[in-house]
This record gives C-alpha cells, structure tokens and sequence, in this order.
C-alpha cells in the first residue's frame, strides 16, 4: 500500500495495544502479531521516505500532511512501545519543520478569500506532530491561535492539541471551551457539523 495505508494498518492497532495495558487487559493473539506487524510497517516507512525527510503518498515528493501524519503514527508507535529508527524520525521532524515554514510563509501571501480552511488545518496539523516532538515555534503557534476565528472545528481542534502540547494551557483551554460551545448535544453524545463545502478539511466526520 500506500504511506497512508501502511500506516493506517498497524498505528490504530498499536494504539487499541497501549490502550488495553493502560486498562489491564490482555489479548494474546495481538500481542503475538503485533510487533512482526510493527516491523513490517516501519520498514516499508523507511523505505518511503524521500531523500529530503519527508513522505510522499506514495514514492512521489514529501507532502506536508503525509509527513506529518507519519511523524505523529511514529511517535504514538513510540509511547506504545515500538520506536522507529531514530535517525528516521529526526530526519523527518527536520523535514516537517522546514515544510511548515515553507506553507506558513505561502500562507502569508494569500487573501482571506482564497480559501484558508486547507492551509490553516494542514499547518494546525504540522505544528500538532510536531509538539508531540518538543517542536514549538511559539510566534507561530499563537499567530495561528489570532487567526483560528478563520478555521474549521477540525483545525481548531488540532491547534487545540498543538497549543497544549507546547505548553500553552491557557489559550488551549479557551479554544477548547469555543469547540464544545459550536458542538451539537443529543442525547448526552457531543458532534460538529461543517461550516460549509465538503473537504478533509472541512468534514463533519473529522470534526467529530
């Protein structure tokens, strides 16, 4: 498969596996394939990466959101107890960094009217892998904190999580109060619907 699909296949695994030890339960047959299954993945990442760092959806040039949907699955396999080859991973953040500081600086160029929802998720998105890492541009993170009135649940979400991660509680608090205040509530179930359009970014099944 594709880098997505590779690591779409053992990263919610690895997750359900850490999730389980934290609540005391075991399943023996995934702790048996589980690593062989881990290896493989991490493997076939390794070998998608480009010469630049980053990742591509398939053998193309390094995308700014694969990338850093690889960097975050790298690091959740890591806290779950199955690290990626070290020189991968920081080759990678590298990579995430500069590839941010490339679309941010992009961003800067555009109008309101040139719709900011993909270009705000994405980077919301970056800066999310990269926190996870103890990767934090703090002049970007609350420039992008000013401009979340512009941004979908969704991205508002990520920036939430990034903001958090670096260490930011206050304006991760505030935003999150702001995304329950925008929530649906039936029957003591909490989802969001998108503000307009149809697009990853901009999608009701993301947003919840």
């Amino acid at each position: 498969g594709c880098v997505e699909q590779t690591l779409s296949k053992f990263l919610p695994t690895v997750i359900a596996a850490e999730t389980m030890k934290k609540i005391g339960r075991r399943d023996p047959e995934l702790e048996r394939v589980l690593p062989d299954m881990v290896k493989a993945g991490l493997e076939s990442l390794q070998n998608f990466q480009r010469s630049d760092g980053g990742w591509g959806w398939w053998e193309d040039e390094s995308s700014p959101y694969t990338t850093a949907y690889v960097i975050y699955g790298l690091t959740h396999a890591a806290r779950a107890g199955y690290p990626a080859d070290p020189v991968m991973l920081q080759r990678g953040i590298d990579s995430l960094k500069s590839q941010f500081d490339r679309v941010y600086a992009a961003s800067l160029q555009k109008t309101p009217d040139q719709a900011p929802f993909a270009d705000l998720t994405q980077m919301s998105y970056m800066l999310y892998a990269l926190s996870l890492n103890g990767v934090n541009d703090q002049n970007k993170l609350i420039d992008m904190y000013n401009k979340r009135v512009k941004m979908t649940v969704y991205g508002r979400s990520l920036l939430a999580l990034a903001l958090y991660e670096s260490g930011n509680r206050a304006q991760a608090d505030k935003m999150t109060d702001e995304i329950i205040k925008r929530s649906d509530l039936f029957k003591g179930m909490r989802s969001w619907k998108a503000a307009e359009g149809w697009g990853w970014e901009n999608s009701s099944t993301e947003a919840s």
